[in-house]
């Protein structure tokens, strides 16, 4: 599914909103009353717009990242150092 992104922190957070955005994976809002609500709502009345979403989402997602990460760790030797 597409993210819709919240007031993300300056850094890491916004560069990530911004990678999302660029991709047309979901959308970034300022945490304000009302502004999830006309994001969801601009998904649902726009199918076109939802479904281009869901696919880009799908395509920049990685279920495997968790695992990975941890197969780093557990296999780098400069990782094992660390731990």
């Amino acid at each position: 599914l597409p993210q819709i992104l919240f007031s993300p922190i300056p850094g890491q957070e916004e560069a990530n909103a911004d990678y999302v955005v660029k991709h047309s994976a979901g959308a970034c809002i300022e945490a304000k009353r009302g502004e999830f609500k006309k994001a969801l709502q601009s998904f649902l009345d726009k199918p076109g717009t939802l479904d281009a979403a869901k696919s880009a989402a799908r395509k920049l997602g990685k279920p495997a990242a968790s695992a990975e990460i941890v197969d780093f760790i557990l296999n780098d030797s400069a990782a094992k150092k660390l731990f």
